[in-house]
Parts: structure tokens; C-alpha cells; sequence
């Protein structure tokens, strides 16, 4: 609830204030939220007290303009370093609010107060493809740095497997852009069952949600048959590519460890190899954005309504791009289109028969203009084809792998009443209008 986007914005004159900018690199580095003194707010609860790693204490702000429907005095957030903490907690009734842990689901999938909720946060494989800051190899560089290989990672995923063996409630998902986005400010349509959502993955074996074993091995064999021709990397040599987690609890931990073992079962381990490693929750973003990685886990939220300015963390002029080094001059041409209201002009698609570029086409197979002006307020068929096609040219570029959509599985106290009795889209289950006896919530556990 304190961590909706509804609530609790960025200060942008502070977050500026605090910010330094490095000309040689291009990163941002800033203080805006690492002390009290130093992060802003306008929602129910101001922030009072942080105990870090420990807890975090919230009062009620009685200027929020909707102060009379709150309920709760105040809010203490406990952190735990381990899920299984928060369940004994719960159950002792030191809280009111756990968000349930993955391998505890199965005990609490049919309580009548858990709450589950979408979320516009897909966690995927981040590939570096232009090449490792320090530590890297010229072999594994290049065999990043090949396309054939990145289609090769994303059809060697089973999600339905990865769901049904560890993710319990999430949801297997081969989308770049998740199934929680809506396809217009003024409806309630999910961006995934438009037409122009359903082309974007079409040859991308959607009936398996992105899996083909077969296809993933002569993707992989046609990538090292080029490593060779091109780079003379011998088919025989032993290239290891290192996926990095945040090992923040153990989800992420057997994510990798899943990985690793599917991995190695589709290709083999005689000239491939796949390491792991855990890092610093904090750190996994940190490397990914300076380049020191292979490849990492990692997930962007974004506004529900509003999936064309998540496009803005693939473009080249993103300063935290998980996909360290990414261009793709078509990608930021649309984004600056369909958000800024730009116009621009476009590449469009490369075609290896005439070795030229063609026009993009629409669903019908239509040609579409390559001079395009700004369509930040286009009609939403308009809009909705080009942020396809936006999605097209990332799926494939391919240095994202879905893995699966996040849900958000939350269990409440008895003593806790929702108004809603579904979870709607931005304002979920509507928790920020609780009602609560007595008026003091005991406690969330993180």
C-alpha cells in the first residue's frame, strides 16, 4: 500500500538537489531516500522512524487531503531477513498484513482473506550484449553478442514448468510488457488481448508461452557455427555465461539454481556452461547498470494505464538500462513519438533477402509511414500498433527473456475489512480505504 505510486512519487526538486551526475559515464548517482531528512511525500503516512534492516514507522499525515477516510493511526513495517520469520509472526499475531511467501502458498491458497494482485512487474533475463566491464571473456562477450543465441535462452525457458515447480502464484509469462497493462487510459481493456499485442509474439510459439526445446538447440547451434566463422571460437571450446541474482530471501536463489539445471538439460555442458551468483539485492542493479554482469534478473514497474512510458528503460538515453548498452535507434525514435509527441523518421525493417529496409506493416499487413509526427495524442488504435511494434523490435533484438509476472499474494488479519471484493486495476483491493478495529494496525511484515 505505502509503496503504490498513487501515494508515494518521487520529489523531483529533491530528488534533482540530491542527485550528481557523472559526465564520463553518464550515471546518476543520488542521497534522495537514504536518510529521513531526505525523501518527500504527499500520501496518508509520513515516514518517522527507520530502523534499517529492522523496521520502518509511519503516523498519519492528517493533511492528506483525504485524512478522514483513514483509518489507521499508524503503520509499522517490520523487515525480516527470511520469509519463514514473517509467517511465525503472523501466526503469533504480532501482524496484520504478511505478504505470503512461495512456498508457503499452499497453505493459505484457500484462506477467505488472502488477496492477490496483478502487477505490471515482469521479471526477465537481462543480457548484456555489448560486452562485460572487467571480468568478462572475449568468448562469452560474443556469444551474448549474438542474436541467434539470445533467441536461443528465450526458447530454452519452460515457464509453465518454472510456475508449476516454484512460482506457485505468479504467473508464467512470455510478455515483455505484462498482462496487468490496459490498452487505454479511459477502459478497462488489458493491452495483451488487442489484436496488436497478439501479433507481437506470434512466432514465438505462444501456445507454449515462449518454449521449444527443438528450436532452442538449432538456435544455439546456428550461434556457435557463427562464433566461428566469424570470431574463430572453436565449436569444442567451453564458453560459461554467469547469470547474477539479488539474493534477497531464496526465491531468486532457486530461480537461478532452476535455471542452471534446465539450461544445461537443453544444451548440454559440453561447450556450454552456466555459473550463478548471488549479490546484494541492491548491487544486482548497480552491475547491471555499469555493465559488470552476463546476464541478470531484474523487473521495471509502470503506471497500469500508461504502458508507453515503460518503453522509456529500453531506450539508449536511459541512464539505468539494465540492457547495458542497448540501441535500437527505431525503439527511441517511437518512445520520443508516442510520449514526447516528437516526430521522427524511422529505419524500419531489415530485410536479409533484399538487404533493405521496409516499411513497418500494420495487423492487416499494410504498409505503415516510415516520417511519422507525434502521436502522444493519436487515437488509441494508432498508438497501441506503434507501442507493438515498439515491443516487436525488443522481442526481436532480444535482450530481455520474460520469466514470469509478478503477483502480489497478500494475507490479512481477520480484523481488517476491504471495501473491494475484487482487485481493480491501480487501486487493487482498495487497502488504502480499510476498515480497521482497533484503529492502530499492529504491523506489515516485509
Amino acid at each position: 500500500m505505502l509503496g503504490s505510486y498513487l501515494f508515494s512519487p518521487v520529489d523531483v526538486d529533491m530528488y534533482e538537489e540530491l542527485s550528481t551526475r557523472d559526465a564520463n559515464t553518464g550515471f546518476t548517482t543520488t542521497e534522495y531516500g537514504s536518510t529521513l531528512d531526505k525523501i518527500n511525500g504527499h500520501g496518508p503516512y509520513k515516514l518517522v522512524q527507520w530502523d534499517r534492516g529492522v523496521k520502518r514507522v509511519y503516523e498519519k499525515w492528517e493533511d492528506y487531503r483525504y485524512a478522514h477516510k483513514v483509518e489507521a493511526t499508524s503503520v509499522v513495517e517490520y523487515i525480516y531477513k527470511d520469509s519463514e520469520t514473517s509467517v511465525k509472526e503472523f501466526q503469533a499475531g504480532n501482524l496484520d498484513i504478511m505478504g505470503v511467501p512461495s512456498k508457503q502458498y499452499d497453505n493459505y491458497k484457500d484462506n477467505l482473506f488472502l488477496k492477490r494482485s496483478p502487477s505490471t512487474a515482469t521479471w526477465s533475463l537481462r543480457i548484456n550484449s555489448t560486452g562485460r566491464e572487467g571480468g568478462g571473456t572475449a568468448e562469452t562477450d560474443a556469444l551474448l553478442a549474438n542474436v541467434n543465441f539470445r533467441k536461443a535462452l528465450y526458447l530454452a525457458v519452460d515457464r509453465a514448468k518454472l510456475q508449476e515447480n516454484l512460482l506457485r502464484f505468479h504467473k508464467k509469462s512470455q510478455y515483455i510488457i505484462s498482462s496487468a497493462y490496459l490498452s487505454d487510459e479511459l477502459n478497462n481493456v488489458e493491452y495483451r488481448t488487442t489484436d496488436a499485442a497478439k501479433s507481437v509474439y506470434a512466432d514465438y510459439y505462444p501456445e507454449t508461452y515462449g518454449f521449444n526445446a527443438d528450436a532452442a538447440v538449432d538456435y544455439y547451434n546456428q550461434a556457435r557455427q557463427e562464433l566461428l566463422e566469424d570470431h574463430g571460437i572453436s565449436l569444442d571450446t567451453k564458453i560459461t555465461v554467469e547469470i547474477q541474482y539479488g539474493n534477497q530471501g531464496g526465491t531468486f536463489e532457486d530461480i537461478a539454481e532452476w535455471l542452471q539445471q534446465e539450461l544445461h538439460g537443453v544444451f548440454g555442458e559440453d561447450n556450454f556452461g552456466i555459473r550463478i551468483e548471488g549479490v546484494d539485492s541492491g548491487m544486482i542493479y548497480s552491475n547491471m547498470i555499469s555493465g559488470q554482469y552476463d546476464i541478470g534478473i531484474g523487473a521495471w514497474v509502470g503506471g497500469l494505464t500508461d504502458p508507453w512510458s515503460i518503453m522509456e528503460v529500453y531506450t539508449s538515453s536511459f541512464d539505468k538500462q539494465m540492457e547495458y548498452g542497448y540501441k535500437n535507434k527505431d525503439l527511441n525514435v517511437l518512445y520520443q513519438s508516442l510520449v514526447n509527441d516528437e516526430p521522427g523518421t524511422l529505419q524500419g525493417v531489415w530485410n536479409e533477402v533484399t538487404e533493405e529496409y521496409e516499411p513497418y506493416k500494420d495487423i492487416n499487413g499494410n504498409d505503415l509511414p516510415l516520417t511519422i509526427p507525434g502521436m502522444k495524442f493519436a487515437d488509441s488504435a494508432t498508438r497501441l500498433q506503434w507501442l507493438a511494434i515498439q515491443e516487436k523490435l525488443l522481442v526481436d533484438d532480444m535482450v530481455v527473456v520474460p520469466l514470469f509476472e509478478n503477483v502480489s499474494v497478500v494475507l490479512y488479519h481477520e480484523r481488517i475489512e476491504l471495501p473491494l471484493t475484487e482487485a481493480l486495476p491501480v487501486v487493487g483491493w482498495g487497502a488504502s480505504d480499510m476498515t480497521i478495529e482497533p484503529d492502530q494496525l499492529w504491523g506489515i511484515g516485509e
